[in-house]
């Protein structure tokens, strides 16, 4: 089945009326809202070693299988769940700790061979991963084993669930570009499906700002193009054309005006008798005659 960007967020997999709700909090209702919540920040997973050579203090990601995996209730307070398991790899062994997720243990297969991403330190002599983020091993990896994106969240939402419905919105929709290849030569711009695929799924940090300068420049666009059809639109209304004649009123000043100020009471007067509203700022620095030009 394939996805139009206006369709809601409702249509994917997995999202049901409490992840809709959650959704519409962060102002995603519609599949084209969801590509362009650009993620916050990258976590950089992309460093891959065996359970012997992985240091410690830094993001990599380790593969093996777990065999042991159990929830208990924490020493220090009895309402927190800490799920525990053992990841091992033909070089070696190192314990796992997730708190507070106690579907862990019912959703992480035993004997499969999954990715774990996230920080090994060691504690008490054990070394482990705290909080690591998973899933099984394959050839276009989401959440582990790359530059993995993170999100503005909201309560009962999670980054792994927001890529997971990212990539499938990506797989299943046709983007169709606005902007034609001389547009994106002539701009220095990247293609609109390659700039939300990048933003989401970069292969290299540099790619980030190619990305990211795309949607700015489609962003800046389409505000310059709304207000320039607004100011066509009240331009092509009618208005009641008002008597601009002010000579007197200038000759009867005690100086002359400067020409900018000249300039400035020109502009108005040719408004008032366009037959069309006027939209005019008058701005000038304090003493430099704003409020002649206004009283003329």
């Amino acid at each position: 089945m394939s996805f139009s960007l206006s369709a809601s967020v409702a249509s994917l997999p997995g999202v049901g009326p409490a992840a809709l709700a959650a959704l519409k909090r962060l102002g995603v209702t519609t599949l084209r809202d969801l590509l362009h919540y650009a993620p916050v920040r990258y976590e950089d997973f992309s460093r891959s070693y065996t359970l012997a050579e992985a240091p410690l203090g830094v993001p990599l990601t380790v593969q093996g299988k777990i065999f042991k995996l159990a929830n208990r209730r924490s020493w220090k307070n009895r309402r927190l769940v800490v799920t525990e398991g053992i990841l091992t790899d033909p070089t070696g062994a190192v314990k796992l700790v997730w708190f507070g997720q106690p579907f862990v243990a019912r959703t992480i297969p035993l004997d499969v061979v999954i990715n774990c991403s996230g920080v090994l330190e060691e504690r008490s002599g054990t070394v482990e991963m705290v909080n690591p983020v998973w899933e099984r091993v394959s050839r276009e990896p989401l959440h582990t084993h790359r530059l993995v994106p993170d999100y503005a969240l909201t309560r009962g939402l999670t980054s792994k669930q927001i890529r997971t419905w990212v990539a499938i919105a990506l797989e299943r929709m046709n983007i169709i570009d606005y902007f034609d290849t001389a547009a994106h030569q002539r701009y220095h711009l990247v293609g609109l499906s390659a700039a939300l695929r990048t933003i989401h799924f970069p292969e290299r940090t540099d790619d980030i700002e190619h990305a990211r300068r795309r949607l700015a420049f489609d962003e800046l666009f389409f505000l310059s193009l709304s207000r320039t059809l607004s100011r066509r639109s009240r331009e092509e209304r009618p208005a009641p054309m008002m008597a601009a004649d002010i000579a007197d009123v200038i000759e009867a000043l005690p100086f002359p005006l400067t020409t900018d100020q000249q300039q400035a009471v020109d502009d108005i007067s040719r408004d008032f008798t366009s037959g069309h509203p006027m939209a005019r700022l008058l701005q000038g620095d304090v003493g430099s005659g704003k409020t002649v030009v206004a009283g003329g």
